[in-house]
Formats: C-alpha cells, structure tokens, sequence
C-alpha cells in the first residue's frame, strides 16, 4: 500500500541520484536484481571451486623442480664426450680384430663422423639463433604490452578525474540557480552599505545587477563543462584506441622459428651407420686381453652414459613441470581476474539496490510530516531485506509511548484517506493519554476517554 502511494522507481531515476551507477543499465538490462545476483553469485562459486586446487598443484609441481641437478649443459657436453670416447674404443677394437680392411673403414668411419659433428654443431647454433629471436620478439612483445597498459590506466584515471570535475561543475550550476531564484524572490528595504530605505526602482535595479552576477558566472561555468565534455569525449576516443591497440599487440605470437635438419646430414648419418655395419659384418674374431681391456673401458663409460641420461630425463621432467606450473599461474591469473570482475558486478549492483531502496524511502517518507518509515533493513553480508517499521524520531512505533503512539496512527491514517480520497470516522482509544494535542485529521475523530465516572458519558 505504501509503495502505491509512492509510485515505483525506474533505473533511469536511480542512476540520476548516482551517476556512478550508469554502468547497471548495460549489467542488469530488463533482469530481475535477485536473479541476477544469484546467477553471478552461482558463477562466483564455480570459478572459486576452479580457483582452489590450483594452487596445490602448482606446489605439487614446484616439488618436482627442488632436486639439484648439475648444469644442463655440461651435463650435455659430458655425454657427448663420453659417447664419442666410447665410440673410439669400438673403432679400436674393430681394428684389432680385422685386417688392414677394418682399418680403412674405421678411417673412413671416424672421417664421416667428423663432418656430422661440424654440420650437427652449425645446426644446433642456428636453432639457438631463432631461439634468441623468439626470445627477443617475445620480450618486445611484453615491454609493448606494459607500455599501452600503462598508458590505458593514466587515460581511465583521467577519464574518472573528467567525470567528478564535470559532476562538481554541474553541482555549481545547481547552487547558482537556486542563488538566483532566491534573488529573483528578494526584494531587499534597504540598502546593506548606508542602511538608508530603497524606492521601488532602486531595488529592481539592485536585483537585476545581483541576477546578471549570478548568469554571468554560471555561463562561465557551462563553458568550463563544455571542455571538459569535450575532453572527457576525447580522452575516451583514445582509451577504445589503446585498447584496440593493446588487443592487436596481445594477440601476435613470437613463435619459434623452426630449423630444418639440413638433408646433407641425414645423408651423411645414414653412410656413417652403413660404413659401421659394413665394419661389423668384417669383423670375425677376436679375444686378446687388449680387446678385453677396451670392452671393460666401453663398459663402464655405458654405465656413466646411462647416468648421465638419467639425469637429462630429470632436466626434461623438471622443464615440463615449470611449463605446466606457467600454464596454471596463467589459468589461476585469468580465473582471479574473472572472479575480480564478478565481485565488481555484485557489488556496483548491491550499490544500486541500496540507492534505490533509500530512494524509495524517501519518497515514502516525503508524504509523511512526522512519522517515517523504514522499508529496508541491511544485513551482517551488506544485503537489503524488506521491513515495514514506522518510526518517530528515530524510535521505533514498539518504543514509542501511548500519546505518540496515537498520533503517529492518525497521521498515518490521515494520509491514506489523502491518497485514496477515503474518510471515515475514527475511533481514538485511550484518547486521555494525549496531553499536549492530537495529530489534526480530516476525518471525524471519536474520542475513547477513561475517567473515574462510572456511567458511560457522550458528548
């Protein structure tokens, strides 16, 4: 029934109250406020669920990475060297157990194998130049993605700082039309520097120069929010550039470049292994305490190798577990950043219904001369529950004593017969507790006044 009296409030309403609430328009739409916020609500909670057992992970994962392991690259050039020392060792014992045939093959061997080295080495510092460039372009690509950031935020704080200057102006504007109308309204009997009586002329005359102060300054005014509308506009023309600018930048990849094997390589391993298979197949005997020697050498250098390439499958594993721990702290960064924004949107919401629900107060109250009435109560969790508490003075109607208790209902009742052109007679009980005077009602008003006379008295 009140909020009939009242009426209802559109957002465009609200958002004249508050204009830093014009983002609700394109966040609610035509949605109802509690359905929206239990939807973005229920998205809260699934990307908090998202969020959680990231961070284990990534600990998981840093666990995999604790181990010591020696330098990777040395690590590489001893296997290397241990394998091409291996590697003599069978090229001396496929000598010793041959003829002079075994040998020249073995020559020939070790020939091949020297230019696989030079053309594998010209390979490998190719590769580790693309991979320099990738690294470079990926490092230009981040410096150019914090400089347009960083340009982006002084812009948007600009844009902010616009918008108060503009609302602060407009609120000047606000003052001097009010300043006006009470000078337009004044007509002063004397003047405030002799004190001496003014004619009629004399005072019109007085008021006209104080009006045309009062317009000049506020044109003044209007000029300034017009730059600074005008500047607003093109501070927010540049932030959608930089911001188109930011998403082209964002969206280059610095892919590695890849790097063929050069197909003279192949050719030259495949010859390599022919000529040793050729030297196995010549090969047919051989037992002396020399080959033994150079078999046990060959051994133990195998069991350094087998060490050695346990520890480079370490370095592969601990490189894929950072990978992977560089993929969640991205996944974890996008999710908190999604999560960041749900909560702006729950709050800017939360905001616009705490307006509106005072708004709504205020109009209620505004038909009330005395009494007020509080419609919304706020939570331990900043939320707006629905009340209908009727107050005094800031007293609850409960608290109130007898005599104000009655006028606060007949003020109520006086303007429901108001707003529904309804009046019928009423019945006031307890009517002696009222000392001071009763809450003048245009409805008739029957008195139930207790006395010590024992007959019921009219009058």
């Amino acid at each position: 029934m009140l909020f009939e009296i009242c009426g209802t409030i559109s957002m465009d309403e609200v958002i004249a109250e508050n204009p830093d609430l014009e983002p609700v328009k394109k966040l609610l739409g035509k949605s109802d406020f509690d359905k929206f916020r239990k939807s973005k609500e229920d998205e809260l909670k699934d990307i908090s669920k998202d969020i959680a057992p990231i961070k284990d992970i990534i600990a998981e994962k840093m666990r995999e990475t604790e181990d010591d392991l020696p330098d990777l690259e040395e690590t590489k050039d001893k296997l290397k060297k241990l394998q091409d020392s291996q590697l003599e060792f069978k090229m001396k014992i496929k000598g010793l157990e041959t003829d002079s045939g075994v040998e020249e093959l073995r020559q020939k061997a070790l020939s091949l194998l020297k230019q696989i080295e030079v053309l594998t080495k010209a390979h490998d510092e190719e590769v580790e130049r693309a991979a320099r460039r990738a690294k470079a372009a990926a490092e230009t690509k981040k410096q150019k993605i914090k400089e347009v950031s960083l340009n982006i935020e002084k812009v948007k704080g600009a844009i902010e700082w616009t918008g108060n200057e503009i609302a602060r102006q407009k609120k000047k504007i606000e003052d001097k039309l009010k300043e006006w109308n009470e000078v337009a309204k004044s007509s002063p009997e004397k003047c405030s520097l002799c004190g001496s009586f003014l004619t009629p002329e004399r005072r019109k005359m007085m008021v006209a120069e104080k009006l045309k102060i009062i317009n000049s300054e506020g044109m003044a005014i209007q000029e300034i929010i017009k730059d600074l509308e005008s500047k607003k506009v093109s501070l927010e023309e540049k932030l959608e550039s930089l911001e188109a600018e930011l998403k082209k930048v964002s969206e280059v990849d610095a892919e590695f470049e890849e790097i063929p094997k050069p197909k003279k390589l192949d050719k030259l391993e495949e010859k390599y292994k022919k000529t040793l298979e050729e030297m196995d197949k010549v090969a047919e005997q051989g037992s002396s305490s020399l080959i033994e020697k150079y078999e046990l050498e060959i051994s133990e250098i195998g069991s350094q190798i087998e060490e050695l390439e346990r520890v480079l499958q370490k370095w592969n594993a601990r490189n894929a577990a950072e990978k992977r721990i560089a993929e969640l702290k991205a996944e974890r960064k996008k999710l908190i950043r999604k999560r960041d924004k749900l909560e702006e949107d729950l709050i800017l919401a939360s905001d616009y219904n705490k307006t509106r629900a005072e708004m709504l107060s205020r109009k209620i109250n505004d038909h009330f001369d005395r009494a007020s009435f509080k419609l919304f109560h706020e939570q331990m969790n900043g939320e707006l529950s629905e009340v209908c508490e009727v107050t005094l003075d800031g007293v609850p109607y409960a608290d109130l004593n007898t005599e104000s208790q009655i006028n606060v209902g007949l003020e109520c009742i006086d303007v429901l017969s108001k707003h529904f052109d309804l009046y019928v007679p009423v019945w006031i009980d307890h009517a002696e507790s009222v000392v001071v005077d009763f809450y003048p009602i245009e409805s008739q008003a029957i008195l139930l006044i207790a006395t010590k006379i024992e007959r019921l008295t009219i009058r």
